[in-house]
């Protein structure tokens, strides 16, 4: 509801046109500043100041004010509004974004525009760059809920020449409410009712008798054991203690043995399960809101739920401890839980991957590089919520107690090598 009433205008009130990023068509993850070509800027320079959220500066996503004089119903005819001093470099710029399909990203009012930068002749030999923005806005009362972009306008680049660039507005009235206008950006096809009855019937078929088959043999083998456990009552105790264990009877004193190292499982199975009740909570929380329709909130919710849920990962990373006799839980889980994850996600080998990768755009002036900044928040937001938390579950959980279903034997079971024509590689 907030949303309905900061994007309401008056007329003549200012609407700002953002520039977002520039790249290659066939490749969207390489994107670049609007800017980073040789686009020249309009007149105007005073604006509100843009506040990006934390989302979107973790998407790259960067708006730069496109200096575009435009306001609430007020059309504008073509005007030019700069223009480029074509030298040699800045051809060739535009030369190779236009050869490697470039195409841009503006928003108006919260709405994305797609534009290409140019395009070339059929032999590839001469190259075109697009000069005229011809703006359609559509509003509803005062609100604006459409928005369309034609590019015209088509200059041959040519070095050592003065390109104008030009824009125009144009406003009209629109029967599309405010809260479907982004509907026209959903893919139409996906949501229409077409049912495969064909490929429905023939996967629940194969779900019946995969689950058949798997019943069918669980049932034999517990069949088989049942038989062998009522001849051994009818034995005396010396053939019974004689006879070779089997079935359940052979692994139930190490099925819930507790493991080697108690902490880092008990702690990957809390991180597991908070993963999975971070990933649950989104999914629930994006069909019931349209967490589509702004910038970045997709992400921006799921760093406020992962560090919401640590109270899950205590929960039932603490009680699975507690379980295997641990003791010293209070500290030793608590810090664990708190940095076994991210250590894994940042190996030496991986970080330091991470560090080239992130370079390697910082030093091209891409988008999707690491802002330091902003990481430097979300680890200390984590860290806040999860110190104070993550120790709310073991501690509510340990004065309840709990014992294991079955007791464990003394002394494990040799595991057996396996020999090595029944090894991975001669399977393959």
């Amino acid at each position: 509801m907030t949303a309905l009433f900061l994007l309401q205008y008056t007329d003549k009130e200012e609407v700002v046109l953002w520039m977002n990023t520039v790249g290659p068509y066939h490749n969207r993850q390489e994107t670049y500043k609007y800017f980073s070509l040789p686009f020249c800027v309009g007149t105007k320079k005073t604006i509100s100041h843009y506040h990006e959220t934390l989302g979107e500066a973790l998407q790259g996503v960067e708006l730069e004010f496109s200096g575009l004089d435009i306001t609430f119903k007020e059309e504008v005819m073509q005007t030019t509004y700069c223009d480029i001093e074509l030298d040699k470099p800045k051809r060739d710029a535009f030369v190779y974004a236009i050869k490697n399909h470039y195409w841009y990203q503006m928003y108006i009012d919260d709405l994305p525009i797609w534009g290409i930068v140019g395009e070339a002749d059929e032999n590839g030999e001469d190259h075109y760059l697009w000069t005229y923005k011809k703006l359609e806005i559509g509003y509803n009362g005062n609100r604006i809920v459409d928005v369309n972009l034609t590019s015209e306008g088509k200059v041959k680049l040519v070095p050592n020449t003065r390109i104008p660039m030009s824009y125009s507005v144009k406003w009209k009235k629109s029967d599309v409410k405010f809260e479907d206008r982004f509907d026209k950006y959903l893919d139409p096809s996906f949501f229409q009712h077409r049912i495969h009855w064909f490929s429905i019937f023939n996967s629940f078929m194969m779900v019946i008798f995969l689950v058949g088959l798997v019943s069918m043999i669980l049932m034999r083998t517990l069949r088989k054991d049942y038989a062998r456990y009522s001849k051994e009552e009818e034995m005396d105790d010396m053939d019974r203690d004689l006879g070779d264990e089997y079935g359940w009877k052979q692994v139930h004193g190490d099925v819930f043995r507790p493991s080697s190292h108690p902490l880092i499982f008990s702690s990957l199975v809390g991180s597991g399960c908070q993963i999975f009740s971070v990933s649950l909570i989104v999914i629930i929380l994006a069909m019931i809101e349209d967490l589509y329709t702004e910038r970045g909130s997709m992400l921006s919710t799921a760093i406020f739920v992962y560090a919401a849920t640590s109270p899950v990962n205590g929960y039932f990373g603490g009680s699975l401890y507690a379980k295997q006799g641990g003791r010293r839980w209070i500290n030793i889980l608590h810090q664990l839980h708190r940095y076994l994850l991210p250590c894994l996600q940042s190996h030496p080998i991986r970080h330091h991957a991470e560090f080239l990768i992130c370079l390697k755009p910082e030093t091209h002036c891409t988008i999707f590089s690491c802002p330091r900044q902003k990481t430097g928040i979300v680890k200390q937001s984590w860290r806040f919520m999860s110190s104070r938390l993550l120790i709310g579950g073991p501690m509510s959980y340990s004065e309840r107690g709990s014992k294991m279903a079955v007791v464990t034997v003394l002394r494990p079971k040799i595991a057996y090598d396996i020999q090595h024509v029944h090894g991975t590689g001669c399977l393959q």
